[in-house]
């Protein structure tokens, strides 16, 4: 039996959202970075304060797609996990309304969704260390760009792309290798 946990940190971290949220996202992508920088640790070792992000101006709920189709999608890519967790620390618990794929637990694509089964987020995981999780990852934002215009956007690192613009995801991608490698 394949199990996978996410660290409740992890949700929605790299998320993605329809294409309409595009100027959205730059836009709170800029705001995390100014209150990140106004309240930088004097020493540099975190923050004095947490920025909470609004909720996205376009759900991708709206898009309705359903849980039977998203799974078809990722079940011709990647293997399914059997079961979800997710919380911090010691605490886990199982999270019965999220499936996750992939191949290892560095390229993850996860999906939860509502009681008529229509999905309300996806999120990944992607730490990439070397050329097949690019390849894993590349995959996988190309097979989500078929089923609708879509964005990629990384809170964590502030950046957003459109999965279509395939050459800037790429260079994304190997910058997280790099990071991941270092």
């Amino acid at each position: 039996m394949r199990n996978i946990f996410f660290h409740e940190d992890d949700y929605c971290q790299i998320e993605i959202l329809p294409k309409e949220n595009y100027n959205y996202c730059l836009s709170q992508c800029g705001n995390i970075e100014d209150f990140a920088n106004d309240h930088m640790d004097v020493n540099g070792l975190g923050y004095t304060d947490i920025y909470i992000r609004e909720n996205n101006a376009i759900l991708l709920s709206t898009l309705t797609l359903t849980k039977d189709y998203l799974k078809k999608c990722m079940e011709n890519i990647f293997p399914k996990f059997d079961k979800v967790e997710t919380g911090y620390s010691s605490y886990c618990i199982e999270d019965k309304n999220t499936c996750a794929y992939g191949f290892n637990e560095n390229v993850i694509a996860f999906f939860d969704y509502d009681e008529n089964d229509i999905v309300q987020n996806i999120w990944l995981i992607l730490n990439i260390y070397e050329k097949n999780d690019i390849k894993s990852a590349e995959k996988l934002l190309h097979k989500l760009s078929e089923t609708s215009d879509l964005l990629l956007v990384d809170w964590g690192w502030s950046e957003v792309y459109l999965l279509t613009d395939t050459e800037s995801i790429g260079q994304y991608l190997g910058r997280r290798e790099n990071i991941f490698n270092s």
